[in-house]
């Protein structure tokens, strides 16, 4: 019977422990780990001898585990920070108008002077949507640097039917009309003085003229893909419309609403 620990003449970080060996010169960060000795359960024969590191490491799987998560966790944090700011906005009453002989970056400018961060960046989240006629939609922009904004922009038309709230940044709306893959700029000006711009892709597809498919493509089974597709009546599918798919295995279609692509 095969025991669970390292073959006889081999030794492992979790048996063993860590040990210093010919490559742990410079540990942690001028060595290279031992794989067999660190990672496995095998375990390496090679002892102090060894010109790679038997110092305790961590694997690449746990620095990207522990990468993925601070990234979480920045995530979060910047939307909660970005609610609050929305909840503060709502509830701060309208400024009052300002004469003309103060300026309003001065009036409104936070107490102690302005920000002493002295980068902004701006950016939406998502950067990239498609949507449908009609579809009800909901943008909002992502600032890091100064929080105290005066206004934001669009440098030229937004689609049909979606509008820039000029205090939030928020783009909001249902399109009436199609547009193409089109990258729409958005400015936001500080109350310091400071601008940032953002571009901003957005496609509105209009599926009230036909000559369209509209389709969502599986893999049941290794090397076996299920498509199903709905065609309107004006638009007539074709078996070379599928050819575009980029499958590595030969594919037929046969052209039903619901289709099996096989290799």
């Amino acid at each position: 019977m095969r025991g669970e620990g390292p073959a006889a003449g081999y030794s492992t970080l979790a048996v063993e422990g860590a040990k210093e060996s010919a490559g742990s010169v410079g540990h942690p960060d001028g060595c290279t780990p031992c794989t067999f000795y660190c990672f496995t359960r095998r375990g390496c024969n090679r002892g102090a001898g060894c010109k790679f590191c038997h110092m305790t490491h961590q694997s690449k799987l746990q620095q990207r585990r522990e990468a993925w998560k601070k990234q979480q966790r920045e995530k979060r944090k910047l939307m909660r920070g970005f609610a609050h700011k929305e909840e503060v906005m709502a509830e701060a009453p309208l400024p009052r108008p300002v004469s003309r002989n103060k300026k309003p970056l001065e009036e409104q400018a936070f107490k102690g002077g302005g920000s002493s961060v002295k980068s902004v960046v701006f950016t939406y989240t998502p950067s990239r949507v498609t949507l449908t006629m009609g579809q009800r939609t909901e943008i909002r922009p992502a600032l890091f640097g100064p929080t105290a904004t005066r206004r934001f922009s669009c440098l030229g038309r937004l689609p049909e039917g979606l509008n820039l709230d000029a205090l939030t940044g928020t783009i909001s709306g249902q399109p009436t009309a199609g547009c193409p893959w089109e990258v729409f700029t958005i400015q936001v000006e500080m109350m310091d003085g400071q601008t940032a711009q953002t571009g901003l892709e957005i496609e509105v597809v209009d599926f009230s003229r036909g000559g369209f498919v509209v389709g969502h493509i599986s893999e049941v089974t290794p090397g076996r893909f299920m498509l199903v597709v709905y065609k309107p009546e004006e638009a007539e599918v074709k078996p070379q419309d599928v050819q575009n798919l980029n499958l590595q295995s030969s594919l037929s279609f046969q052209g039903q609403p619901g289709g099996w692509i096989s290799s």
